[in-house]
């Protein structure tokens, strides 16, 4: 509507100015023949229609840009909806998944705890990891959803980190941990996403100290060997 008056403000002033050349080149008194007043009209009239066609133009211009974009942002939040609505009912499987992981005895939080406290260096992650098919699973649940957040180009950067403190929210921090031994030891396409979203943070401060020294000893020791 401001682009609307905006042209007729502009188109009103143009005329205003025609109209004032005319009067100040042949003077203000009214034409009393009709062909004076025919060649009055085609004066006006062909300075005046090329402006009012491109005013016209510029306003189904203007009226298409506004449209398309509506239609963009439409497009784009009807996507985001369909995102969210998938990914909770993922994120809501995995928290199912995690509650019911068993390992020695210990059901959901306290199998993690328990799996936590039992790692210790990266030949004993691989072996639990290995021997141990629910965690298996927990690992690609979680890969799963990160992955999702990450591939999804319609979604800002804080959108994608709200997504992520919600699966930091169904996690403890013996899952976090147990993700950054799997990141370090196995999966380097998980290392980037947990870097990529600081999710090393959640992990055990103390446990991650012993993965990052495990991991420094382990460069060492190649960098030797060749």
């Amino acid at each position: 509507m401001k682009h609307l008056y905006i042209a007729l403000t502009v188109m009103s002033i143009f005329v205003l100015i025609i109209i004032g050349a005319y009067v100040a080149t042949f003077g203000f008194t009214l034409p009393a023949e009709n062909s004076h007043w025919g060649t009055f009209g085609d004066y006006i009239g062909g300075l005046v229609n090329p402006l009012i066609a491109f005013m016209v133009f510029i306003f189904v211009a203007k009226t298409y840009s506004l449209q398309r974009d509506e239609v963009s942002e439409l497009r784009h939040l009807i996507l985001k909806q369909n995102f969210e609505a998938y990914f909770f009912m993922e994120l809501e499987s995995y928290s199912k998944y995690v509650s019911l992981v068993e390992y020695s005895a210990c059901l959901g939080t306290e199998a993690f705890t328990k799996l936590s406290e039992e790692v210790s260096t990266f030949s004993t992650y691989k072996n639990i990891f290995d021997s141990t098919p629910s965690f298996r699973q927990t690992v690609k649940w979680v890969k799963h959803l990160l992955l999702l957040i990450n591939s999804n180009n319609t979604l800002t950067h804080e959108d994608k980190l709200n997504y992520v403190n919600a699966i930091g929210i169904r996690s403890t921090e013996e899952i976090f941990t147990l993700l950054s031994w799997h990141a370090f030891v196995i999966d380097s396409e998980l290392k980037g996403l947990m870097t990529g979203f600081e999710l090393f943070t959640q992990a055990n401060k103390e446990q991650f100290e012993i993965i990052i020294n495990h991991n420094k000893a382990s460069r060492q020791r190649k960098s030797c060997d060749e």
